[in-house]
């Protein structure tokens, strides 16, 4: 009897030692095993847009001189180059613009119709160019004696509110986007003669054109409308005394050779070039891409603006190299020529538009904050 009990007493610890071992006396239940995740194939994501653009030059594309052997160096149009090579980097290739020559597509002074009209979609002309028809051109352009150099200009156009102010006119008035272009144009007088005082100026034949020319006839000179290109014909014959335009023009119009006297101090303007794209171009653009344009173009101006101030400063060298004297009037004439410009030439751009009215009251309030004249 004890012995049976024993028995079945080591059959059972046998039986609790194996199911330790195996998990149980009977037959594990089978399990089944899921299959393994595949991974999603990976999103592919789609190359951004390229947007293409066409353009018209403004300016002579083939100008070489000096050490400015290359188009982005060269000319005014170097501007445009430079320019078209920051949007390409700022933009990673997003907007390309293709360029045509000068009046292949329209002529230059309708640039402001062909940009507005979709005929292009981007130009960099001058608002001197379309006066006539947008008489606000001719503050753009930096007017008469209102700014003493590049950077009086970009803080009036920046810090003041003439941007803004300028961009609206533009979008309501010809339907584009509008940037300035600061180019260091120093546009003063070349003469024939010596010219140490304002005085110097009565009775002569200057070539001016637009405002410039009402201004010339206010300091006693006589306006003559010459084609720039004409002009060094013209002083060799005597047609005119002298002449009105940016100082690069001794050496890329070869008027060093003609000229006698040139004014330094005081300069009658400093002439930006702008920006203009088209509205509806404009607003087709991505979010980020405006940002870019909006945010970033004013600081590519200001750096552009070299390329002409540059090639300003060298044509002034070289022309005094050559025999050209430099003359910088006395403070009472400078003021004198101020006065003139206050009370024969301000008032004449205020009151072409309400909106030209509007333009010279921010300048004029900006010339305030500065202690100078005002209207």
């Amino acid at each position: 009897m004890r012995l049976g009990v024993k028995i079945a007493t080591m059959a059972v610890m046998v039986c609790l030692i194996v199911s330790l071992v195996l998990g149980g006396c009977s037959a594990p239940a089978p399990t089944t095993t899921a299959p393994a995740a595949t991974s999603a194939a990976p999103a592919t994501t789609a190359a951004p847009t390229v947007i293409k653009w066409k353009g018209q030059y403004s300016y002579p594309t083939t100008v070489q001189y000096g050490p400015f052997k290359s188009p982005k160096t060269a000319g005014l149009n170097a501007l445009t180059l430079t320019w078209t090579e920051w949007l390409t980097k700022a933009t990673n290739g997003r907007i390309q613009i293709e360029w045509a020559e000068p009046g292949a597509i329209y002529p230059v002074a309708d640039t402001d119709k062909a940009v507005g009209e979709g005929l292009v979609q981007v130009a960099m002309p001058s608002g001197m160019y379309y006066r006539g028809r947008f008489p606000e051109g001719d503050i753009e352009a930096g007017g008469i004696m209102l700014y003493v150099d590049d950077r009086d200009m970009y803080d009036c156009f920046y810090n003041a509110g003439l941007y803004e102010a300028l961009q609206k006119v533009y979008k309501d008035k010809l339907k584009v986007v509008y940037y300035p272009i600061f180019a260091q144009s120093e546009t003063s007088i070349g003469t024939t003669f010596d010219i140490p005082t304002l005085d110097s100026l009565k009775g002569k034949k200057i070539r001016a054109v637009g405002v410039q020319a009402d201004f010339i006839q206010a300091l006693g000179g006589s306006p003559t409308m010459v084609a720039l290109g004409e002009v060094y014909q013209a002083m060799k014959l005597g047609t005119v005394d002298g002449w009105v335009a940016a100082t690069a023009q001794l050496e890329t119009g070869k008027l060093k050779e003609v000229t006698k006297g040139w004014v330094t101090n005081p300069l009658m303007s400093l002439t930006p070039s702008n920006v203009i794209i088209n509205q509806k171009a404009f607003d087709a653009l991505p979010a980020d891409l405006k940002k870019i344009l909006q945010e970033q173009s004013q600081y590519a101006s200001y750096t552009t603006s070299t390329a002409w101030g540059n090639q300003n400063q060298y044509a002034l060298e070289q022309a005094q190299n050559y025999g050209v004297k430099t003359f910088a009037w006395s403070a009472a004439d400078q003021e004198r020529a101020t006065q003139i410009a206050k009370t024969a030439i301000w008032p004449k751009l205020a009151g072409a538009t309400p909106e030209a009215k509007m333009l010279m009251d921010v300048i004029m309030k900006w010339r305030a904050s500065w202690g100078r004249e005002t209207l």
